[in-house]
């Protein structure tokens, strides 16, 4: 994205952009464990495995809060990149 939009779209813009679509992806492509560690109820949680490293995590409630927070933050900076678009 950065190499086709770089000289239109802010950066702060396109590093957000791309951070949002990593967590996406990694939402998505979840699958359900029967969790690891303390989990005395044996509840069913979502875990995920980072495409190229490997790595594996559980995905928290805090990780999706700041999913839809950095969401929010995105819809922000699109807001005010149009209006200077439109200023032109």
């Amino acid at each position: 994205m950065e190499e086709q939009y770089g000289d239109i779209i802010p950066q702060n813009i396109i590093k957000l952009f791309s951070k949002l679509v990593d967590q996406r992806d990694r939402i998505i492509h979840s699958f359900q464990i029967t969790g690891p560690g303390p989990n005395p109820r044996n509840e069913q949680l979502l875990a995920t495995k980072v495409k190229g490293s490997g790595e594996q995590f559980i995905i928290t409630r805090n990780y999706l809060i700041e999913f839809i927070q950095l969401n929010d933050e995105l819809s922000d900076l699109l807001y005010v990149f149009r209006d200077q678009l439109d200023d032109n």
